[in-house]
């Protein structure tokens, strides 16, 4: 399978984002697929200019996209996207939508169309903290979600995606709480290797 896994780049001032620093260090071949790796901008519309194109390039079975979710302290997989982009933090350009439409034509959400909750329960066979979560914000990272599975039912029916939340490696405050970048490295191995199991 070729399996594209996406990150962001860092925002709000911060130097680092887990998901920048967890795709780096993924290997390009696990377990014979084929691992496609995409740093995305943390701007809105940049973010999916740049999704569009590289799923056009590389025609993936799978797209894994992920994000760093400070405060969080477990990995969690997220179950939906919602149409709509709304923050008071800009993205990296500046912009700082309230409450717009992400696809005026798509729907107000869509569920993953992939078995995220088999993703969760692996993570914590593995002994790697892990839940379902069905609140991706309406930050870039929900932004991306949502034009996955917007793309998927207009163009590309037999993809599967889903969108991985990630703690911060580092604590922007004393009392945050982190996930050692080693355990988010495993956890994503993990994560593609049930994949392949589920839909090679």
């Amino acid at each position: 399978m070729k399996i594209l896994v996406t990150g962001f780049e860092p925002f709000n001032g911060s130097e680092k984002n887990s998901s920048m620093s967890v795709l780096d260090a993924l290997p390009n071949k696990l377990n014979d697929n084929i691992i496609i790796k995409k740093l995305l901008p943390t701007e809105f519309k940049k973010s999916a200019v740049v999704l569009n194109k590289t799923i056009e390039q590389f025609n993936p079975d799978v797209v894994i996209c992920l994000g760093e979710a400070a405060g969080r302290k477990e990995i969690t997989p997220e179950t939906i996207a919602f149409n709509e982009d709304h923050t008071t933090v800009p993205d990296n350009s500046g912009y700082k939508p309230e409450h717009e439409f992400i696809h005026q034509q798509g729907e107000k959400y869509y569920y993953v169309n992939l078995q995220v909750t088999e993703l969760v329960n692996a993570l914590k066979e593995a002994g790697i903290p892990s839940h379902l979560s069905d609140n991706a914000g309406r930050y870039v990272c929900n932004h991306i979600m949502y034009e996955c599975q917007y793309l998927i039912r207009d163009k590309y029916p037999n993809m599967k995606a889903c969108f991985i939340h990630l703690p911060s490696n580092y604590a922007y405050k004393k009392e945050m709480p982190t996930l050692d970048l080693d355990t988010e490295i495993s956890g994503i191995n993990i994560v593609i290797s049930t994949i392949n199991k589920l839909y090679n």
